[in-house]
């Protein structure tokens, strides 16, 4: 694990070197910080800071920038369940429509999932939760609009570090790790009673608990440690209904890492994207986030399902 993310870091200096100079070609012309792009494909913003569906990573690289410029994207989302509630917010750069650099700050608040004296035993009280997440993707062929057969395909990777140190070592976890996926995206044109389709489909390599949240891995203080990375799997599929309008759902599988403290469900959504203009997203969603208080609370026997409303804005250019 160490090399890999030595290996990933070396990448992350690499390509922003690339694009660096890259840039310095273009830097007289008055469209570097352009917007060429089709409407909505940038994608929007997943939970973890990269260019995608609500859940789920997407080859696409955020904002409208082409091959020739530099785009950005920043977003804001809440997600309710009866008891918990996720805010989240970041920030991203397309550089050249190639390279994606991102950065996430994720927060849970459990409210009523956690009982005070867990509270005050493990996270001094506190009823938050949060973590910072830094990404970096490679597109690396394809293109999902212009190519007639080859998806967009891109590799991608987390940077992950916990900040509730004293919550997550006393589940057995630990504070930091990295998420790596491979995905393919594609758009197909009049295949839905004359409308386009989006397919994507993710393999993503990690051990994060709740996307992180609750640590990494099953940590050293397990009886039965468990830090490899597992296969996940993760796709969307969505339809453009009219010209802003986009309505889909997103799957992905979740690692069994701790299943001492509560089994880690699979998450899905359904969505509803608007894009009013370049630039402006909006997007709602139902997601079903499954038992997400067991792993939370470690409470013995609960089963109970968190669904959530979701909401997330985005502005893009």
């Amino acid at each position: 694990m160490y090399l890999l993310k030595k290996l990933a870091l070396g990448l992350l200096v690499s390509v922003s070197c690339i694009a660096t100079a890259h840039a310095q070609d273009f830097m007289s012309s008055k469209d570097l910080f352009g917007s060429g792009k089709l409407l909505a494909t940038g994608g929007v913003t997943e939970l973890e800071g990269a260019g995608g569906g609500g859940i789920t990573p997407w080859a696409l690289i955020t904002g409208y920038g082409t091959d020739r410029q530099i785009g950005a994207s920043a977003f804001g989302t809440y997600a309710g369940t009866s008891e918990l509630a996720v805010t989240d917010g970041g920030v991203a750069v397309g550089l050249f429509n190639r390279v994606e650099l991102s950065f996430a700050h994720l927060n849970l608040n459990t409210g009523s999932a956690l009982s005070q004296p867990v509270l005050n035993a493990v996270n001094h009280g506190s009823n938050n939760i949060s973590e910072n997440i830094e990404g970096l993707k490679v597109r690396l062929f394809g293109d999902a609009v212009y190519d007639k057969y080859v998806p967009e395909v891109s590799g991608g990777v987390l940077f992950q570090q916990s900040d509730n140190k004293t919550l997550v070592t006393a589940i057995g976890a630990k504070t930091d790790g990295e998420t790596y996926y491979l995905a393919a995206t594609k758009v197909l044109f009049n295949v839905l009673f004359g409308r386009d389709v989006l397919l994507d489909a993710d393999i993503i390599g990690t051990n994060a608990n709740q996307l992180g949240l609750l640590g990494f891995g099953s940590g050293n203080g397990s009886a039965n440690p468990n830090n490899s990375l597992h296969a996940e799997f993760a796709g969307s599929a969505a339809v453009l209904i009219t010209r802003s309008l986009v309505l889909g759902g997103d799957f992905r599988t979740m690692p069994m890492n701790m299943k001492s403290v509560g089994k880690a469900s699979n998450w899905g959504d359904v969505f509803l994207a608007y894009f009013p203009m370049k630039g402006v997203s909006i997007v709602g969603a139902y997601a079903m986030l499954g038992s997400v208080a067991p792993a939370v609370d470690a409470i013995p026997g609960r089963t109970r399902n968190e669904n959530a409303f979701y909401v997330s804005a985005q502005l893009a250019f």
